[in-house]
Order: C-alpha cells, then sequence, then structure tokens
C-alpha cells in the first residue's frame, strides 16, 4: 500500500541528473511553469515553492517564517521572476490569505484547501477528499510520465516515499500529513511537516 514506490522516485532522479548533466540546471526553454506554495503551519514548518516546467523540477525553495505578507512577497517575487503560468498555493490555515495578496499584486494566484470534495476518480475508486487526489496525481506523474524528473532533494525523497494508502469503502485516503481520525500521520513518523511533498502536490491542483 506504498503510494510512492522507490523505483519512481530512483528514475525521476537519474532523468534529472541526465538532463542537468546536458543541459545545466536550466528549465527547458519556451516552457512556463506551474508554481506550488505550501505555506508554513507551525513554527518549526518551512515555506516552500516548488516550479514544475513539464516534467522539470528544479531545486526547490525553502525559507522560514509564518507572515503572510512576506511569505506572499516572496511568493509574488518568484512568480514575476519565473513568468510563472499560475502559483497554488495551499490555502489551508495561515494560508488563507497568501493567494489574495498575490493576486493584488499583478501574479495569477489561486489558493486551495485540500480538505475540500475531489474533482476526479481513479481506476480505485473515488478520494475521499482533494488532498488525497493530489497526493494521487503525484504518484501517476511519477509511475507514468518518462519525462518526470526530480532534483537532489533528500528530503523531498523521503517524504514521497513515507505515505501509504489504503482504500476505505470504495473512497482512497492517502497517509494524512497531520493526526487525523487516529490514524498515523506523516508528520509523526517524519518528525515534521511534509512540506516539500505538499508543494509539489499544489503543482498539480490544475487538473483538479
Amino acid at each position: 500500500q506504498q503510494l510512492i514506490s522507490r523505483e519512481w522516485v530512483n528514475n525521476a532522479r537519474s532523468r534529472w541528473d541526465m538532463y542537468v548533466a546536458k543541459n545545466g540546471e536550466v528549465p527547458p526553454a519556451g516552457v512556463m511553469p506551474i508554481h506550488g506554495l505550501d505555506v508554513a503551519e507551525q513554527g518549526a514548518d518551512s515555506n516552500v515553492l516548488c516550479k514544475r516546467y513539464g516534467g522539470f523540477v528544479p531545486r526547490l525553495k525553502a525559507w522560514s517564517g509564518m507572515d503572510t505578507v512576506s511569505t506572499a512577497d516572496k511568493g509574488a517575487f518568484e512568480h514575476k521572476q519565473s513568468h510563472a503560468l499560475v502559483t497554488y498555493v495551499d490555502a489551508t490555515g495561515v494560508g488563507v490569505g497568501v493567494a489574495p495578496e498575490m493576486v493584488r499584486q499583478g501574479c495569477v494566484a489561486v489558493g486551495v484547501k485540500v480538505a475540500e470534495s475531489p474533482t476526479i476518480e481513479c481506476e480505485l475508486g473515488a478520494f475521499a477528499q482533494l488532498g488525497d487526489q493530489l497526493a494521487w496525481e503525484v504518484r501517476e506523474w511519477l509511475r507514468a510520465d518518462p519525462g518526470a524528473m526530480l532534483p537532489p532533494d533528500e528530503m523531498l525523497i523521503q517524504e514521497l516515499l513515507t505515505p501509504t494508502y489504503d482504500v476505505v469503502r470504495g473512497k482512497i485516503k492517502v497517509m494524512p500529513k497531520n493526526k487525523s481520525d487516529g490514524r498515523v500521520c506523516m508528520r509523526d513518523l517524519l518528525k515534521r511537516s511534509p512540506d516539500r511533498f505538499d508543494a509539489l502536490k499544489m503543482t498539480f491542483a490544475g487538473s483538479a
């Protein structure tokens, strides 16, 4: 019941290394990125920005601090610098004000609430909530997309390999980030928040 296999992650890492050996750490020409921004929930958590240029994911950017305005400022700066198509922001809890502030600064930014209802189903059934759907999107990208490329980021890789999933009464439930219904959570296993995985998940919110 592991959500993402080590083989898929290793393949994506190898493709990244081969791409960089040929092109350097330069995104593919002519491809506008989709940004995913995970906003820090607790003092020890990080804000993490993930940029995805089709299948190429450059090194993620992380910074500390829980100030909504400064997070929005940073997100807006990166959005404009990269000429991003859109920035999807985890709008759960403290992140709710970040996307609106980025919009006020002239960005295309959308808040995403992972506890909302899913928008699609898969062959195993329906998803319990949107967050489960986005985690599954990352799984399928790594499993089936021959262009998926992951940067050398041990924390991200650890987060990708941690969650399991269950199918409960026809609903797909991925291991939650925080305690929920007494289930084992990623924060307990990692001893930190899976901020990098969350930022990568946000880049798939456009398919929701």
